[in-house]
């Protein structure tokens, strides 16, 4: 049984010794992927600084087209100018949000993909990009 424990033991550290080796050669890796989160992070702030702006934007216009159609005696014309009115500057805000939001992911994506650095066999890095030879990460096969 001492001699299953101490082979036990012998493993573990056995298996730790080769984590812990290939820690200097992974560095580059987890210092881009850590540099890319911190990126998107900025990103997703901002994008959400802008959103909030245009919630509070939205609801200041809610409430001033409220006090003009209230303010105006009922008059229907002038409610459905205002209401249309209301309604197309929150469209605009709309397509506004789906327009940041798709950079958003683009800029993410983006931050993440060409940054990644591959290990080489001799410790080096590469990009992502250059390992692969293109964006896709597919090559052709070489002309002959």
């Amino acid at each position: 049984m001492a001699s299953d424990a101490k082979t036990d033991v012998t493993e573990m550290i056995r298996r730790t010794q080769g984590m812990v080796a290939s820690v200097p050669a992974m560095t580059p890796q987890m210092e881009a992927f850590w540099k890319a989160q911190d990126g998107i992070l900025d990103d997703v702030e901002d994008y959400t600084r802008a959103w909030f702006e245009r919630r509070h934007a939205a609801t200041r216009s809610a409430l001033e087209a409220v006090r003009e159609v209230s303010g105006n005696g009922s008059d229907p014309a002038t409610a459905m100018t205002v209401i249309a009115d209301w309604q197309r500057h929150s469209m605009e805000r709309m397509t506004e949000d789906i327009q940041q939001w798709t950079d958003l992911w683009a800029r993410c994506a983006g931050r993440m993909a060409p940054t990644t650095p591959a290990a080489s066999a001799n410790g080096g890095t590469k990009t992502a990009k250059s390992a692969t030879g293109t964006r896709g990460g597919s090559r052709s096969a070489p002309k002959e």
